[in-house]
């Protein structure tokens, strides 16, 4: 026996006023009709019918009919039809997404071409975009029949005893009125859903102005709207039935949508272990430092280097020290003198550019010359600013142009190739995963990066000064790292806020893989450094020679050579721009303290001093 079919309505109220503005408009007459003609020819979709089949696994066969007005104004080459296939997780963590394929397209019963494109959403929300009609060609005047047939899946929750399949049935994205709605969901059994639910409106809203009933027959639920639809507004149906009508889906399906869901992450992280991967290779082929010889202690530094050359080799590269213990160096083979007024810094010639070329070294030598030229003397201070640069230009091109490549090398062209290709990898990833960014971010990431190369840089140096002041011992060095350090909090910040901006604004894959990128190449840039043979044999030395340095026993032995006067002041001055060079020379003149208190004996000369004096006096 056949049941009648369920009816259900929804909205009478809307209903009733449209009945009745209808009526008024009816009983007005005449006067009203040029109005009623001229909404007859607005551009507006007439009729929007849906059929839905639902399949084993989940699997959705959907055939739209849309049957629409064109008058050349928005429908010229045809419509197009957004439909919602991506969501962000919680935290953005991963995506859900719903597999969708086109089958068919056609217009007038005739197949009509189409494409299919990507198109972000609001709320990191996305979805494929079926733009149909030829782009060279328009449409005529009149009534066209568009029907789009697709496949999707994922859109039934598998429950404990109920099933529910909810789905928007237009959508929410037509900038036209839609007459007329109509959906059916069709089951694979003929048993009567548990609940059917429908709403109209835009998106979000509870309105219910269509009526629902389940045709046994055909198993069929059917969802009618009772009132036309205005633009941005759409109808959604939620059907709940048995478990066990619709078969869920089977494992191989669940790791198709794992990889989908994952495929920000997987693709990301290909390529962060491809480039991980690059540089390790690179590493071994040209990174790896030589095999370090036998360390022992030794009190003197390797012979036949300059302290400023030493501090270049044992640093891989310029550091402000050197220049400090290049000028003293000078000062104590007798080109110059340093003197200080309490107000500034005077460098004095005592020698003339041939005799300073004789006894300094090729770097220190092109120091001189930059500095002094034909002057006697030059002040340290702003208003010889430009000659002061130029000669610490000189001076650093002649340490790199004869240490660099025989001590040491730095691979950069290795580094470049590694450089390239984290940012064509981050571009690739940021490419297919474009539409999941905000565009504000794209400007922000390329600050952020710009940024981020400044902090990192900014992160290492203080890195470095904190091992170089634990290593020295002293209080002193701690407290010239201290307002670096305090300096570069807000840049710190900046970093933070920015990239906590980002993370809502990009997808987390993007910005995990930006961060471990450009980590891994600010590593790498300095795991490619590494010394040659003979660089490597003179860093030996100066492992000797720092161990001798920090030794505490050696520190005692020293300051008991106080009452030798000129024998321990001696040793002193001669190693101290060696100290210098290896940033140890607040704890070597600390030391020294009884060796300096009685270096004003004669033949001393305390003005080479007179910085250390005011440091020491001054702590």
């Amino acid at each position: 026996m056949t049941r009648a079919p369920t009816t259900r309505r929804f909205g009478t109220r809307r209903r009733a006023r449209r009945v009745a503005a209808l009526t008024v408009a009816l009983l007005t007459g005449p006067s009203f009709a040029p109005t009623l003609l001229a909404a007859q020819e607005a551009e507006e979709i007439l009729e929007y019918d849906v059929v839905i089949e639902v399949g084993d696994g989940g699997v959705m066969r959907v055939r739209e009919s849309i049957r629409v007005r064109a008058l050349g104004d928005r429908i010229r080459r045809g419509i197009y039809r957004d439909i919602p296939t991506g969501f962000p997780r919680t935290l953005g963590l991963g995506r859900i997404e719903a597999p969708f394929e086109v089958i068919s397209v056609t217009r007038n019963g005739q197949p009509e071409r189409y494409v299919v494109e990507t198109v972000g959403g609001p709320a990191g929300r996305r979805g494929m975009r079926i733009r149909i009609g030829n782009p060279s060609m328009n449409i005529s005047e009149g009534v066209h029949e568009y029907a789009i047939e697709y496949e999707t899946s994922r859109w039934i929750t598998f429950g404990e005893g109920t099933d529910e399949l909810y789905w928007n049935v237009t959508g929410h994205d037509w900038a036209f009125p839609i007459l007329s709605a109509t959906a059916r969901v069709s089951l694979p059994d003929v048993h009567q859903p548990r609940d059917l639910q429908v709403w109209t409106g835009v998106e979000g809203s509870t309105a219910q102005d269509a009526e629902v009933r389940w045709d046994e027959s055909t198993s069929t639920a059917v969802f009618q709207t009772t009132a036309p639809l205005g633009p941005g507004e759409g109808v959604t149906v939620g059907v709940a039935f048995p478990s066990g009508l619709v078969s869920p889906p089977d494992e191989e399906q669940r790791a198709q949508w794992t990889r989908m869901d994952w495929g920000g992450w997987i693709d990301a992280g290909y390529v962060v272990l491809f480039v991980v991967a690059l540089y390790l290779l690179m590493w071994r082929r040209v990174g790896m430092d030589p095999p370090k010889g036998r360390v022992g202690v030794q009190d003197e530094p390797p012979a036949g280097y300059s302290p400023s050359a030493l501090g270049y080799i044992d640093q891989r590269g310029y550091d402000q020290n050197q220049l400090s213990a290049a000028l003293v160096n000078m000062a104590l083979k007798g080109a110059l003198r340093i003197e200080s007024d309490g107000q500034g810094w005077t460098l004095q010639r005592k020698a003339t550019t041939r005799e300073a070329a004789d006894m300094l070294s090729p770097e220190e030598a092109a120091l001189f010359r930059e500095l002094l030229g034909t002057r006697d003397s030059i002040s340290l201070t702003r208003t010889n600013h430009t000659k002061l640069r130029s000669a610490i230009r000189a001076f650093r091109s002649s340490l790199s142009s004869r240490l660099e490549r025989e001590y040491f090398e730095t691979n950069r062209i290795w580094f470049g190739v590694g450089l390239a290709v984290s940012v064509l990898g981050f571009a690739a990833v940021a490419w297919r995963w474009r539409f999941d960014i905000n565009p504000v971010a794209l400007f922000l990431g390329v600050w952020l990066t710009i940024w981020s190369a400044g902090v990192g840089t900014m992160a290492y140096r203080i890195v470095h000064d904190i091992r170089a002041a634990r290593r020295s011992g002293d209080r002193r060095r701690w407290a010239q790292v201290a307002p670096i350090f305090l300096f570069s909090i807000p840049f710190f910040i900046a970093e933070i806020v920015v990239a906590g901006i980002l993370f809502f604004m990009v997808p987390v894959h993007l910005l995990v893989a930006g961060i471990v990128l450009g980590a891994t190449n600010i590593l790498f840039y300095h795991l490619l450094e590494r010394p040659t043979l003979k660089g490597q044999g003179v860093l030996d030395g100066l492992t000797a020679f720092r161990a001798h340095l920090e030794s505490a026993a050696d520190w005692e032995s020293r300051q008991g050579t106080a009452t030798e006067g000129v024998r321990g002041f001696q040793k002193f001055e001669r190693l101290f721009p060696f100290a210098i060079a290896l940033k140890m020379e607040e704890r070597w003149a600390t030391a020294f303290d009884e060796v300096l208190t009685a270096a004003l004996a004669p033949g001393m000369d305390p003005r080479l001093f007179d910085r250390y004096e005011a440091d020491h006096e001054g702590g």
